[in-house]
């Protein structure tokens, strides 16, 4: 009988692993041998540092992949040295490297091979399923995914043109990436806008950006229809016909109950703030949904580790939570997002801006940026988001003053961190405040006025 037993394939599901044990709790942790987690990031990263050392002389990314991958391997296996798997062991986890399911027959347990795991919490901290798009003739069409894009230098060269199907950060900075590579490459949204989830104003910065480095963008046309013709790969996207020589597809996760019989024992779509779907069933990382950010799922499993090995009482709180994707520019955001916010403060609601001005003499198209902050009326944070070269710094140290309350009064006086980008928020912030103050003097003077 365990304490908890983890069922991982990610890095959430180590840590959760690795949390619970330092709790002195008896733990097993089952993966599967194949790790999802660790290809996407190591291929991603391996394409990061292409693209970097793309601007120096001589040099072809067909040769130098291997070379870049083992980097990327190496970083990876650094940042992950406290979880890897003889760690763990060492710190009594019982791994189990395979796969199992639930069962609800003689009580709840989760059935490994010829082991019945029983314990008193389960926590599933597993990559999510691809799913494939109902799109005419995509199946019949040879294609690579976002967890195989690494597949493009195994030839003996790289395709001079790609096609990606997908509305993902990951995918956006693997295309930027594949850009400096010297690709033509086009991005199929297949939705309404690029990257959906951020703000509006910054993800426009982005799609900017993005172009400005030569990627062509198509938003607002749904897929239709994809064929091969004459070794083209040909995708039709409302009235654009798109030919290339490859077809990236980088389709969200969708957490899959039956990949593990959850659905037989548990509703779906019940997970509550405590990150439990079952009494003793609780879902973190990109089985939640969202972004797949390591900061985040290592968050979620700190609170599901306590929930599940103590009381079931710890919420989860992402309001003061900065979120930070490295992307081409850098995504940051906390908090509220403006339409959130309007609907809450309506036109009370405080909106400054400002701009990061480009690095002198850089050529870098992440140079310049964008940071967007939400204020109640009385100078606390509502939200923020940023994009650029700075975001990430601007928006801990927003998350931080969102965290203790502090006003934006107290935030202008912070010093050694974007202080241009902070004066320009703080002089926005002066002018709006008096404005403010200038209509509550009309307002009460009117009052005094109607009462004689």
């Amino acid at each position: 009988m365990y304490d908890l037993v983890v069922i991982g394939g990610t890095e959430a599901g180590r840590y959760a692993a690795l949390t619970a044990a330092g709790h002195g709790a008896r733990v097993a942790l089952v993966e599967p041998e194949t790790e999802f987690d660790r290809r996407f990031r190591v291929d991603g990263a391996a394409i990061a540092i292409l693209a970097a050392r793309s601007r120096c002389e001589d040099f072809d990314p067909m040769t130098e992949y291997d070379r870049a991958r083992e980097t990327a391997v190496a970083g990876l296996d650094r940042d992950r040295s406290s979880l890897s798997l003889a760690v763990l062991a060492i710190r009594g986890v019982d791994v189990i490297q395979d796969n199992g399911e639930f069962r609800n027959s003689d009580g709840l347990h989760f059935a490994v091979g010829n082991r019945s795991l029983s314990a008193r919490s389960y926590i599933i901290a597993a990559a999510c399923d691809r799913v494939m798009p109902d799109i005419e003739g995509l199946s019949a069409t040879p294609h690579l995914s976002d967890r195989t894009i690494g597949k493009l230098f195994e030839g003996d060269r790289l395709p001079e043109t790609l096609t990606v199907i997908g509305n993902t950060p990951a995918i956006v900075e693997r295309v930027a990436a594949l850009c400096e590579l010297g690709l033509r490459v086009t991005l199929v949204t297949g939705g309404d806008r690029l990257l959906p989830a951020e703000d509006a104003e910054v993800a426009r910065w982005v799609r900017a950006i993005l172009e400005a480095g030569g990627v062509r963008i198509i938003e607002g046309q749904p897929v239709v229809q994809v064929k091969q013709i004459q070794g083209q790969t040909w995708v039709q996207a409302g009235n654009n016909a798109i030919d290339a020589d490859v077809l990236v597809l980088a389709t969200e996760g969708i957490a899959n109950g039956d990949r593990f019989g959850l659905n037989a024992v548990v509703e779906r779509g019940s997970t509550d703030d405590r990150l439990r779907c079952h009494p003793q069933i609780y879902t973190i990382g990109e089985w939640l949904g969202g972004y797949p950010l390591p900061e985040i799922a290592r968050y979620e499993a700190a609170i599901a580790v306590k929930n599940a090995l103590f009381f079931p009482i710890f919420p989860v709180r992402y309001d003061n939570l900065p979120l930070v994707v490295t992307n081409v520019p850098t995504l940051a955001r906390v908090g509220d997002s403006e339409v959130r916010a309007r609907r809450r403060w309506g036109d009370r609601l405080v909106v400054l801006k400002a701009f990061d001005s480009p690095i002198e003499n850089s050529e870098i198209p992440t140079a310049r940026g964008f940071v967007k902050l939400l204020l109640h009326p009385d100078g606390r944070i509502v939200g923020a988001s940023a994009t650029g070269n700075r975001a990430a710094e601007v928006v801990k140290v927003l998350a931080f003053a969102k965290q203790n309350r502090l006003k934006m009064d107290a935030i202008a006086a912070f010093s050694g961190v974007a202080d241009d980008i902070f004066s320009q928020l703080a002089q926005q912030w002066q002018l709006q405040s008096r404005s403010w103050q200038q209509i509550l003097w009309r307002k009460w003077c009117a009052l005094r006025l109607s009462r004689g």
